[in-house]
């Protein structure tokens, strides 16, 4: 009791902040999933053949079909060019984004600068044009950097 009593106000509210954060970050969180989830559930409901999706692996395909089979709703989706199409049947929860609408066409682009692997179109310009620098670059002589490290290991053993 005497413990009780010798606390100060501070230390109270310093008690009570803390237990307001402990208290109001999980209803934050909650608030946060649920919406992300209603946007997630809003792109399924609005799924269409035609459209073109991106999966959470990274596969880009066009929906061929939406069917619902043993409760569970799948879509069949066609990747590929003219030459190599391939077809993939997947749960509709492994649907990331659907490109077909503007609107999350432009959602994409934002995202694209959290989520590097989101960025497969930049990434393989940037690749192509790092390796047509290189290929264009004179390939220095091997035997000046072996003179140049010669030199380096001398001075290094003075």
């Amino acid at each position: 009791m005497q413990m009780l009593l010798s606390t100060t106000v501070e230390q109270w509210i310093l008690l009570g902040v803390l237990l307001l954060i402990l208290v109001l970050s999980p209803i934050f969180m909650m608030a946060k999933n649920k919406k992300a989830m209603a946007n997630t559930q809003k792109m399924i409901d609005e799924l269409k053949k035609g459209d073109t999706i991106l999966t959470t692996a990274g596969v880009i395909g066009k929906v061929i079909s939406i069917e619902n089979k043993d409760g569970y709703k799948t879509v069949t989706i066609e990747t590929g060019d003219e030459k190599h199409k391939g077809y993939m049947c997947i749960d509709v929860a492994s649907i990331y984004y659907n490109l077909t609408n503007v609107n999350d066409q432009q959602n994409v682009k934002e995202n694209v600068k959290a989520d590097p692997k989101l960025d497969m179109k930049t990434n393989s310009k940037t690749n192509k044009e790092e390796k047509e620098s290189q290929l264009s670059k004179p390939k220095e002589n091997s035997n000046t950097i072996d003179k140049e490290n010669a030199d380096e290991s001398k001075e290094l053993k003075k």
